[in-house]
C-alpha cells in the first residue's frame, strides 16, 4: 500500500497536537518494525526448511592404505644394470622407491627451465 501526501493530510488534523504527532510517529515506527520482524521470521523459516531439505552427506570413510608390494625383481635387475653401466664398477643398491609428488616437482621445474631457455621467434602477423 503506497501512501501519498493526500492520504497523510487526511489522517492528520489541520492543527495536530503533540500527542497526535507522537501517536502517528509511533504507529509508523511500529509498522516498520513489524515488517522487519516478519521478514526476519520468514528468513529463518526458509533457512530451517532449506537445511532440512539438504541431506547431510554420509561421513567419508578414509581409504584403506594400499599395501606396498615393493619393486618387481625385473625392475631391480634393470636398475642394477643401468647403475653398473653408468659408473663402470660394482655398486650396491641400498634403496629403491616410487616417485612422490615432491619428486615430480623437480621434473616439472627442469622441464620449465628447458622451455624457458629456448629462444622463441615471433610469428608474422598476417
Amino acid at each position: 500500500m503506497i501512501l501519498n501526501i493526500q492520504t497523510l493530510i487526511a489522517v492528520l488534523p489541520d492543527e495536530p497536537t503533540t500527542g497526535e504527532l507522537l501517536k502517528f510517529v509511533g504507529m509508523g515506527i511500529f509498522v516498520v518494525v513489524s515488517a522487519l520482524a516478519s521478514l526476519a521470521i520468514m528468513s529463518m523459516v526458509v533457512g530451517f526448511v532449506l537445511n532440512a531439505m539438504k541431506k547431510s552427506p554420509p561421513p567419508v570413510k578414509p581409504a584403506d592404505p594400499v599395501p606396498e608390494e615393493g619393486v618387481p625383481e625385473e625392475t631391480m635387475v634393470l636398475i642394477a644394470a643401468a647403475v653398473a653401466a653408468v659408473i663402470s664398477q660394482p655398486a650396491r643398491i641400498v634403496h629403491v622407491r616410487g616417485l612422490t609428488p615432491d619428486d615430480m616437482a623437480w621434473a616439472l621445474q627442469g622441464r620449465s627451465q628447458i622451455h624457458a631457455s629456448h629462444a622463441l621467434k615471433p610469428q608474422d602477423s598476417r
